[in-house]
């Protein structure tokens, strides 16, 4: 969800939107870290199990069924935001491209993710999500250097927003889907190979505190540099034929395929325990 999160600033103002960026990182680091000593203590191994043991048979089918739903949206979102930025990137080179390039850029994204989305643990997608992160971080340098080069359109005067904004409520949405990995966080726990809530609160403090630190420094260049002419998508912002927004949108389509094996795994997960709780 980071390209999204120029315009969510813009919605919600440049100060009052860092601090609830902030402060919705935090937020799940309090959260997560609660999860995983409820579990510890409950002799719970996964979200379903936990919610069983709080909520009874009906909460564990709720919560798992509620996962399952929210991480094959979350899946199709990440193919619908790669089908946005391959087409962007693909134009760059053709002038007239195909009529179907983006359900051909969809259909090759899907593919490319299917063998990481059949391993048996998640530790195996370590690899993959270094490189992930690796492009992200590239990516925000890109969108930091196209703020120096095209200059300043968007305030820093710290001021409410406009009546022709969303306003705060819809940026806080999108704070909270950046920073969602509540439904994860038994799946990477249990891939510690020293697993303890203490260090699982470590590694997941220093994960989050660098996430929100890289959302902040995209979201506001990204803001800075168009405005109220910021989009929902700020890599659609830039032209076409712009060399450094061409590798922003390569990079990032990169997260896009990377990001589709986190929430295939929840969804495997959500599903074994639904039909352990239907086989019950």
């Amino acid at each position: 969800g980071i390209v999204g999160l120029p315009a969510a600033l813009k919605d919600a103002g440049l100060g009052l939107g860092c601090f609830l960026l902030i402060g919705m990182a935090f937020t799940v680091h309090v959260v997560v870290v609660a999860l995983v000593r409820d579990a510890e203590v409950l002799k719970a191994h996964c979200y379903g199990s936990l919610a069983k043991a709080a909520l009874g048979s009906i909460g564990e089918v709720l919560v798992c069924g509620g996962q399952f739903v929210f991480d094959v949206g979350a899946a199709l979102t990440y193919l619908i935001i790669f089908g946005d930025t391959a087409v962007s990137s693909v134009e760059f080179f053709v002038a007239k491209p195909c009529k179907h390039l983006r359900l051909i850029c969809v259909a090759g994204a899907g593919m490319a993710a299917l063998p990481p989305c059949l391993l048996r643990d998640v530790s195996g997608l370590e690899g993959i999500s270094l490189l992930s992160v690796a492009a992200v971080f590239a990516a925000t340098g890109v969108v930091i250097s196209e703020l120096c080069t095209r200059g300043q359109q968007g305030s820093l005067t710290i001021t409410a927003p406009s009546d022709e904004d969303r306003g705060v409520v819809a940026a806080l949405g999108l704070f909270a889907f950046a920073f969602v990995c509540q439904d994860s966080c038994f799946l990477y726990y249990r891939s510690l190979k020293r697993r303890t809530p203490s260090r699982f609160s470590k590694s997941t403090g220093l994960a989050l505190g660098s996430s929100a630190l890289l959302c902040v420094l995209f979201s506001a260049a990204g803001y800075l540099t168009y405005g109220a002419q910021t989009s929902s998508n700020i890599l659609n912002d830039y032209p076409i034929k712009d060399v450094r927004a061409l590798i922003a949108r390569l990079l990032y389509a990169i997260t896009m395929v990377f990001g589709i094996p986190s929430s295939v795994f929840v969804c495997r997960q959500a599903g074994h325990a639904l039909h352990r709780a239907a086989s019950s």
